[in-house]
């Protein structure tokens, strides 16, 4: 049985890009399927060092799926993840 899809928004804030930015689009490669929706916004644009940016997703997924999506994000250093169900 197919476990029940929820609709969700995720941000994510991107504290330092050339720490974290990498590791979170690799991740966000790996789970592209559970997305409907991404917008990425340079926070910072014509910085040298410590640039923030934040993504914003639309994904439709189980609980558990972004309970483990949420789990990796937030421990790659330098990201803060908030998300809200529909």
């Amino acid at each position: 049985m197919e476990k029940e899809k929820n609709l969700y928004t995720v941000s994510i804030m991107i504290l330092d890009r050339k720490k974290a930015a990498a590791e979170v689009n690799q991740t966000l490669t790996k789970k592209g399927h559970l997305f409907l929706g991404r917008m990425g916004i340079p926070l910072s644009r014509h910085c040298k060092k410590g640039c923030m940016a934040m993504i914003n997703l639309t994904a439709e997924c189980s609980q558990e799926e972004l309970e483990e999506l949420i789990d990796i994000l937030k421990a790659i250093e330098k990201t803060e993840v908030k998300y809200l169900k529909f």
